[in-house]
């Protein structure tokens, strides 16, 4: 039997491509694995409890750390959002989301290209950073999280089978920091894994970040200025 250690190893492939999923339910229920161009050896691990648990302690983080957190969903459908906002209090820290199922609204409301989506597909590592990035920018917010995926039971393909999720992360002045999930079960499942590992990933994000605001808004009023 494989221990934890070499079972999150086995979630990042040997091309150095993070792959995410449940490592096990009973001592943990999402392990978040590695960064683009990760090796095994430098695998970033997060665990926790359950959805209310870790909708909790981002609360907390965000809050110690003066942070503030933007989401921009397809598969999920608002679910990270809704996830962050169970949280009495979150408006402390959570400025909004927005649900971009279209690839219009995907170009429309996050800048995220015509020749990007065409090229890469909707579903792609290139396409959540863009998410994330545009949902930073259009909040103004500290942390901008993306997720794009096939929750099922239709729409998956050999290529991009049900269960197939890429998570974005992006922080002012970083790269993005992005993982790609192969998640099992229904629909339900898929959405709610996914929207975990989200979670997870601004934790991980928001802890490697100064305590300082570092968001702006306008002297003449409550209008967010774009951040860079």
């Amino acid at each position: 039997m494989s221990t934890p250690k070499e079972k999150r190893e086995q979630l990042v492939r040997r091309d150095g491509q993070p792959v995410i999923g449940i490592v096990s339910r009973s001592a943990c229920d999402i392990a978040l694995c590695g960064v683009r161009r990760a090796h095994a050896a430098d695998a970033l691990v997060i665990t926790q409890s359950g959805t209310k648990q870790i909708a909790r302690r981002l609360g907390r983080v965000l809050a110690a750390h003066g942070l503030k957190l933007a989401t921009a969903e397809s598969c999920t459908g608002g679910l990270v959002a809704q996830m962050v906002t169970s949280v009495p209090g979150s408006s402390k820290y959570f400025l909004g989301g927005v649900v971009v199922y279209a690839n219009s609204a995907k170009m429309r409301l996050l800048g995220v290209s015509c020749a990007l989506l065409n090229r890469k597909g909707a579903v792609s590592s290139d396409v959540a950073e863009r998410m994330a990035e545009g949902a930073r920018r259009m909040f103004c917010a500290d942390i901008g999280v993306g997720v794009t995926g096939i929750a099922g039971p239709g729409g998956g393909t050999c290529r991009k089978p049900v269960g197939l999720v890429y998570i974005a992360w992006r922080g002012p002045g970083r790269r993005a920091m992005t993982v790609r999930g192969k998640f099992a079960g229904g629909r339900t499942s898929i959405r709610k894994s996914a929207a975990n590992v989200a979670l997870a990933g601004v934790i991980q994000l928001a802890e490697s970040m100064t305590p300082k605001r570092k968001w702006s808004r306008r002297s003449a009023g409550s209008q967010h200025t774009f951040c860079g």
